[in-house]
């Protein structure tokens, strides 16, 4: 008897394995990440006073405070400075600044012909 194959996902051709598509296999969950930071005394009576979701909101960056950095790298880069230095300032690639100014550059392209309409 010869064995059998089972294609186990859609590969280039498109072929499905319809075992998959019924019982799918749930994530893993991601692990939680370890991080070690220092409290002052004040901070340490603050964290026992509060709890864990003080201290997450005063130390985890927001997606706010990340695109306020994202847009003053833009400025800077729009206002003349090198993106090399700029890229250097905020610890970045190059090629990072130079996404983040040419997506900015499309955004107000298409933000400017929406307006035009």
């Amino acid at each position: 008897m010869a064995p059998t194959t089972v294609r186990i996902n859609a590969g280039k051709h498109g072929h499905r394995c319809p075992e998959k598509e019924k019982m799918p296999r749930p994530k893993p969950q991601n692990p939680l990440r370890v991080r070690s930071i220092r409290l002052t005394d004040r901070d340490w009576e603050e964290l026992q006073r509060r709890g864990v979701a003080w201290l997450r909101k005063e130390l985890v960056p927001t997606g706010q405070a990340r695109m306020q950095r994202t847009k003053a790298i833009v400025a800077q880069v729009m206002a003349g400075a090198d993106a090399r230095v700029v890229a250097a300032r905020y610890h970045l690639a190059l090629s990072t600044v130079r996404n983040f100014v040419s997506e900015a550059r499309a955004e107000a392209k298409k933000k400017a012909s929406n307006e035009s309409q």
